[in-house]
């Protein structure tokens, strides 16, 4: 019978000594994941925070979807204001809890191993391009909502809210990570 070593037969405390390392392996990729958070979030509030809302608003008016009808105004904080013809009226979007998702994508990826650093370098790239479409398209459905004000632009905003914005990352994660290091995690 084959057994789990090269070359010999079944042996539990090989067994059990790759588990233990694998759990190490997965308690250190945690630990590094909690310190990139800290520092990328203190980095993010510090610095990037407020050039990506602008950057967010300026686009979100340019978007097709938007048909000429919002104007980006101003950003005050963690909210991004629109004036909305629609409705005539000025209307803040409160952007902070649609955007920390970034964060949280970008400390997962720096804290996975990767083979080449191209390899990590593209999946922060890619990903923080996918993030940035669904902060528009989180930012269009608010502006729907407040403008149409139907259940349905309020159920989709609530998956949207609820569902993709913390689940994206972690998708983009599974999605953008090395294949040894996804294989690891299917199997632990």
């Amino acid at each position: 019978m084959a057994g789990n070593i090269p070359g010999g037969s079944y042996n539990p405390i090989y067994v059990m000594g790759t588990k233990k390392r694998d759990r190490m392996k997965l308690g250190y990729l945690l630990l590094k994941f909690a310190g990139f958070a800290v520092l990328l979030f203190v980095f993010w509030i510090y610095i990037l925070e407020s050039g990506y809302y602008r950057l967010l608003g300026h686009i979100a008016q340019l978007t097709p979807f938007s048909y000429g009808d919002i104007d980006y105004l101003t950003q005050k904080g963690g909210e991004i204001v629109f004036r909305v013809f629609a409705i005539k009226s000025d209307l803040g979007i409160e952007v902070r809890s649609i955007t920390a998702n970034l964060v949280l994508f970008w400390a997962l990826i720096l804290a996975t191993p990767f083979k080449f650093l191209i390899n990590r370098l593209y999946a922060l790239i890619g990903g923080t391009i996918l993030l940035f479409g669904l902060h528009i398209l989180a930012i269009y459905f608010i502006i729907r909502l407040y403008v149409q004000q139907t259940v349905l632009l309020e159920g989709i905003k609530i998956f949207i809210d609820g569902v993709l914005l913390g689940l994206v990352p972690l998708l983009l994660w599974f999605l953008f990570m090395d294949k040894r290091v996804r294989e690891k995690l299917l199997t632990f």
